[in-house]
C-alpha cells in the first residue's frame, strides 16, 4: 500500500482530498502539508517510509511543487509524483519540458477524483518494487536506467567491469553486482554468480546454456550447472 504525501496551500482542499483518498483506497499512511515546510523534506528524505506517493501542489506560498519535485528526484527515483493544481494551462509547458519524470498532471477544477484514483490504480504495480536504478559510469558521469529497459547485468570476466545491458544501450561500471542485486524487482533472477537476467524479456533454453532476448541479443554458457539442473 502507498504512504500518500499530500501538500496543498488551500487547506480545505487539502482535507477534501485527504477524505477522498482515505475513503477510496487502501494506503498505509496518509500525510497532508500546507507547504513545502522542513517537516515536508524531513518525511520526503525518510529512506524509512517506503511507497511514497506524492501529490503535489505548484503554486504555494514558500516553494514551487515544480521544483520541489525535482529535488525530490535527485534521491528518489521511484516514488510517484502527481500534480494537482488550478493552473493546469499556466504550467503544462513548463512540466512538460521538465527534465526530470513526473507521472500525472491533474486540473483542480476537472473530475479530479476519477483521473487521480486511475492513477492510483495503475500504479499500484510497483508497490514494494524500484522502477529505475542509477549507475556511475565514471567520475563525472551517472545514468539512470529504466527497469522495464534492462535486458541483464553481467560482470565481464576480461574487463571486471559490470555490464548492463538495456534494450537499445550498453553500459558498464566498476560498482558491484551485490550493489545493484537489492535493488532490483522480481521480475530478475540470478542465473549465476555474474550474471542476472530480466526473465519478462528472456526465452531459456536449458539443453544449449543460451539466453536470448526479443532483439535478437543472447547469451551463451552464463547459465551455471545448478541453475539449469533445477530448472530441467
Amino acid at each position: 500500500m502507498f504512504n500518500f504525501i499530500i501538500c496543498d496551500n488551500d487547506s480545505f482542499f487539502l482535507q477534501q482530498l485527504k477524505k477522498f483518498i482515505s475513503t477510496n483506497t487502501e494506503y498505509e499512511s496518509i500525510r497532508v502539508f500546507n507547504g513545502y515546510t522542513n517537516a515536508f523534506f524531513k518525511i520526503a528524505n525518510n529512506e524509512s517510509i517506503k511507497n511514497k506517493f506524492y501529490i503535489l501542489d505548484i503554486e504555494t506560498e514558500l516553494q514551487n511543487g515544480i521544483i520541489v519535485a525535482s529535488k525530490i528526484r535527485n534521491f528518489d527515483r521511484n516514488s510517484i509524483i502527481v500534480f494537482i493544481t488550478e493552473h493546469e494551462k499556466k504550467y503544462l509547458h513548463r512540466v512538460a519540458k521538465s527534465c526530470f519524470r513526473y507521472d500525472a498532471l491533474i486540473n483542480k477544477f476537472d473530475d479530479f477524483q476519477k483521473e487521480l484514483l486511475q492513477i492510483i490504480e495503475n500504479n499500484k504495480r510497483f508497490i514494494e518494487t524500484n522502477r529505475r536504478i542509477t549507475i556511475t559510469v565514471d567520475s563525472h558521469t551517472t545514468c539512470i536506467i529504466d527497469l522495464d529497459e534492462l535486458l541483464y547485468i553481467q560482470t565481464s570476466k576480461v574487463s571486471q567491469k559490470l555490464l548492463f545491458q538495456t534494450k537499445k544501450q550498453t553500459f558498464t561500471t566498476y560498482e558491484s553486482l551485490s550493489k545493484f542485486e537489492r535493488q532490483l524487482n522480481d521480475k530478475f533472477i540470478k542465473v549465476s554468480r555474474s550474471c542476472i537476467i530480466n526473465k519478462q524479456l528472456a526465452k531459456f533454453d536449458y539443453q544449449n546454456n543460451i539466453i536470448k532476448f526479443n532483439n535478437n541479443i543472447k547469451l551463451e554458457n552464463v547459465m551455471s550447472q545448478s541453475y539449469i539442473k533445477k530448472n530441467l
